[in-house]
């Protein structure tokens, strides 16, 4: 059972927050072992899905995420095909961040995160519109193809912000 299943909602990218969380309030309280009619040893499993199933789909990246895999169109293990042009972009980018790292440039870090962040939802409003057919029921393989292209973008991206803040963090140590 999928977690849209265990929940009882659709399978969406776009779902309603307050409904998720009453999903998941009302299955809680029937695994609550106060409330649960009988005693039942799986109980701790599945109060354990029933938290990794919310986690999941409350968050954004991991709901799409989560989708792509259920949709076959994301493999666990797959090496990412990225754009030539976006690896030329992001070696730059990555020799910005090392040179502002040595120069210990805080304010240069922020500018680039900042970077990263907008990058991100520029490539997110590119595939919106594929989000909003996807919850129709509309998905063909030039979708799939750019719904996985966007996936290995924002991976990508978001290990580099990644590094940024690691950086952030250890200096904030050291201080």
């Amino acid at each position: 059972m999928n977690y849209f299943e265990w929940f009882g909602v659709e399978r969406k990218f776009n779902l309603d927050p307050a409904d998720l969380r009453k999903s998941f309030l009302s299955k809680s309280m029937e695994l609550h072992p106060d409330k649960a009619n009988s005693i039942d040893e799986s109980l701790p499993e599945q109060s354990g899905y029933n938290n990794l199933a919310y986690s999941t789909l409350k968050d954004k990246s991991k709901r799409f995420t989560y989708i792509l895999t259920l949709e076959d169109i994301i493999v666990a293990g797959e090496k990412p095909i990225l754009p030539q042009e976006f690896l030329m972009e992001m070696l730059e980018f990555n020799m910005e961040i090392e040179e502002a790292k040595e120069l210990k440039d805080e304010s240069k870090l922020k500018s680039l995160k900042s970077q990263i962040e907008n990058k991100i939802q520029l490539q997110l409003s590119g595939i919106q519109d594929i989000l909003n057919q996807y919850d129709k029921g509309i998905l063909n393989d030039d979708s799939k193809s750019k719904l996985k292209n966007f996936h290995y973008i924002e991976k990508y991206l978001l290990r580099i912000e990644e590094s940024i803040y690691t950086f952030a963090s250890d200096r904030k140590s050291v201080v």
